[in-house]
């Protein structure tokens, strides 16, 4: 079951490092189209995205320069794949709140929207329970679902340089000289 639970994939640069779904968007789509593909290509993910918990920076571990703008969203769970694109060169697990906090130390942005997402029990609101008063506790409860098969799925963009900027216009030019 992977009711609160968050969704991590291993990294192909480092197969021991664990991270959330990302990539870049193309032209024609949306950020949250992008993250949603994204996901499935990567993990094997179908779903709806239920809110933005925001833009995150990643930032390069020797010089802090900005290496990425991550935009992370959260996303109610409709399919989980056996097959999907990536199968073969990732892996895919599902970790509790906390140990997700563990398994993402060296990557600060995952962290940050952990703490956003409605898997942090510091955001959960109260459960349906907590609203009753001491003299109905013998009428049942029903759990809170806010959580419920929710992964973060993320999109990343890096920021682009000039040099980033120079490079696409040689490839434009390049295509359009080939083509």
């Amino acid at each position: 079951m992977q009711n609160h639970r968050v969704l991590l994939i291993s990294s192909r640069k480092n197969k021991d490092a664990w991270v959330l779904p990302k990539g870049g968007w193309e032209q024609d789509e949306t950020q949250e189209h992008a993250a949603t593909r994204e996901t499935w290509e990567e993990a094997g993910i179908k779903g709806t995205i239920t809110r933005q918990l925001g833009v995150f920076e990643e930032r390069t571990n020797k010089k802090r320069h900005l290496k990425a703008h991550h935009w992370i969203f959260e996303m109610q769970i409709d399919e989980v794949a056996k097959k999907f694109p990536e199968k073969k060169k990732r892996e895919r697990r599902w970790f509790t709140f906390q140990e997700a906090l563990v398994a993402t130390q060296d990557h600060r942005y995952i962290q940050e929207a952990l703490m956003q997402s409605s898997l942090n029990p510091a955001r959960a609101p109260p459960s349906p329970r907590d609203s009753f008063d001491d003299q109905q506790d013998d009428i049942e409860s029903k759990p809170v679902v806010h959580a419920m098969d929710t992964v973060p799925a993320t999109l990343s963009t890096a920021t682009p340089t000039s040099k980033d900027m120079k490079r696409k216009s040689i490839m434009k030019s390049l295509k359009s000289i080939f083509n």
